[in-house]
């Protein structure tokens, strides 16, 4: 079984949510794994390889290549889900996924630059800059 842990980013709402998470590729399931006692929390099935996972005050994103997920940290329920891959996909390359206070900022090569807001998953704003974006630059 391959699987594969993430810290999440940031700080987690309290010490009680505070967790690590496991992705066990094999079956498709993500584990949120409590870090005062090792005990799972919950355990959902995910079809996509999480990228990225960072605290949100109070739940939790996961990014993948494709989508970015909120997820209760208490339960694991979805909350909501936005696309991060334009239609008209060019290329291979990741995208890139940062949190900076309650926004999440995406930065894919073929569609530009994206503000997503952290708590509803609902875009400010999105740019498409002149020339190529460089993900790895932030």
């Amino acid at each position: 079984m391959t699987s594969r842990a993430f810290v999440p980013e940031g700080i987690a709402p309290s010490l009680s949510l505070a967790c690590v998470i496991i992705q066990r590729k094999s079956e498709l399931v993500l584990e949120c794994i409590d870090r005062e006692g090792g005990s799972i929390r919950w355990s959902i099935p995910f079809a996509s390889s999480a990228k990225w996972v960072a605290y949100a005050e109070t739940h939790l994103l996961v990014a993948t290549d494709d989508s970015l997920s909120a997820l209760s940290l208490e339960s694991g329920q979805l909350l909501w889900e936005s696309g991060l891959r334009s239609k008209q996909r060019t290329s291979e390359a990741s995208v890139e996924v940062q949190l900076r206070g309650r926004w999440v900022i995406v930065l894919d090569v073929d569609s530009g630059v994206r503000l997503i807001d952290a708590q509803t998953g609902e875009r400010a704003w999105s740019v498409v800059p002149r020339g190529r974006v460089q993900p790895r630059w932030f």
